[in-house]
């Protein structure tokens, strides 16, 4: 039996794996609207979150703390990096999510993507899309009985 918290571990994860795909998708125009503009702000909120995770060390966790988590989790997971060295790829990975968030501010502010520069970010994104996309169906493919209904009793 799936239970409440699964579910609604779920409904994180799908809202991250939507938001993915419409950051991809404002990535690959050249002239933003208002709309592709408030779905970079919402893309920079995401990046905030991963710097701020990586720098969480334990304690009581809020809310706060734990989407910062979540949001590091997914970038450390999807993020390409060749490096065997941890002290190595800890610094290319801060590096990288410095760089996503200039490329994201700078966009906002021009209102206008550089499709070459911005390749890297629109790949990151699309790979978090892809990985919560995969992490759903792994769940739904555990739990067969999120599809089953009950059988409603009409008087």
């Amino acid at each position: 039996m799936t239970n409440r918290t699964e579910l609604l571990e779920m409904g994180e994860s799908l809202e991250i794996g939507f938001l993915a795909d419409m950051i991809v998708m404002a990535l690959f125009r050249e002239h933003l609207t208002d709309e592709d503009i408030h779905t970079l702000k919402r893309a920079s909120e995401f990046i905030k979150r991963v710097k701020k995770g990586r720098q969480i060390n334990g304690g009581r966790l809020g809310s706060q703390a734990i989407e910062s988590i979540v949001a590091y989790n997914r970038a450390i997971h999807v993020m390409r990096i060749q490096s065997t060295d941890e002290k190595e790829f800890k610094e290319k990975f801060k590096e990288n999510v410095e760089r996503f968030e200039t490329i994201i501010k700078k966009s906002i502010k021009q209102k206008r993507i550089n499709k070459e520069e911005s390749k890297e970010l629109r790949n990151f994104f699309f790979r978090i899309g892809r990985r919560t996309l995969d992490d759903s169906s792994d769940f739904l493919e555990r739990r067969p009985e999120v599809f089953k209904w009950r059988k409603m009793v009409v008087a």
